[in-house]
């Protein structure tokens, strides 16, 4: 049986959800922290798969 998702996008999406939760973790050590808009504009390079979902 197919998955209805490519097991590569899958692949790409646990390593992107990797890096998303280390991002959740610097929030929740430190909820003021706030990030510049070249780290937003980093992750949104490096999490491509999430964010087409």
């Amino acid at each position: 049986m197919a998955l209805p998702i490519a097991t590569s996008t899958l692949e790409a999406a646990a390593r992107e959800l990797d890096t998303a939760v280390a991002v959740a973790e610097v929030y929740r050590s430190d909820p003021a922290f706030a990030a510049p808009p070249t780290v937003w504009a980093g992750l949104a390079q490096t999490l491509p798969t999430l964010l087409e979902a």
